[in-house]
């Protein structure tokens, strides 16, 4: 469970520099059921759209502040043995991005609200739906329910029955701030 490095920083001739902050999932019980995996996968999708996505709070206040731009994404992935957070994207001050992202684990329980979970828990649902749409995403949904073991058409289900209750539970048991890594592609310093 632990983190190896905290910060990973390497030189690539790019505009602006890119980010990475990575956590470490940190509720990985052995055997766990298709349906506990496809559980905690819609809790952390949701979850992460509601601390960390475009509409929310975070999101805006970054971008606000110029620490953003539009190239700002996210995603969970969870498996029997793995589970991590990623959020990605550009910043010429990705230290900062890091810093608030962190505070933004710790205070997790505190930040969470019924109505954004509602809003968050619909779209997330809507997403689910909607990548039934397309063929390209419809083939890699099934790989990746397949490689984790769980069936991608019980999903919509599963993301609708999630609680509020579920969210505070979430947070407590995978929201870690020693499990977060800051990963960093910088221009080398020859070139700026």
């Amino acid at each position: 469970k632990r983190v190896n490095k905290k910060k990973v920083v390497k030189e690539f001739p790019v505009g602006t520099p890119l980010f990475a902050v990575g956590m470490k999932e940190d509720d990985l019980k052995k055997r766990r059921t298709s349906e506990e995996i496809l559980k905690q996968q819609a809790e952390h999708e949701i979850l992460s759209d509601m601390l960390f996505g475009k509409s929310g709070a975070l999101y805006n206040e970054l971008y606000d502040k110029g620490l953003i731009g539009d190239r700002f994404s996210l995603e969970y992935n969870l498996s029997q043995s793995y589970g991590y957070l990623l959020i990605f994207g550009e910043s010429s001050r990705p230290e900062s991005v890091y810093k608030r992202i962190r505070e933004t684990v710790k205070n997790a329980a505190e930040l969470i609200t019924p109505e954004d979970f509602e809003r968050s828990r619909k779209a997330v649902y809507s997403r689910a739906v909607q990548d039934w749409n397309s063929t390209t995403e419809i083939a890699e949904n099934f790989m990746d329910f397949a490689f984790s073991g769980t069936d991608m058409l019980s999903y919509p289900d599963t993301v609708a029955a999630v609680t509020f209750e579920d969210m505070k539970k979430r947070i407590a048991a995978s929201y870690n701030p020693s499990r977060l890594v800051l990963s960093v592609v910088k221009r080398p310093k020859e070139e700026k």
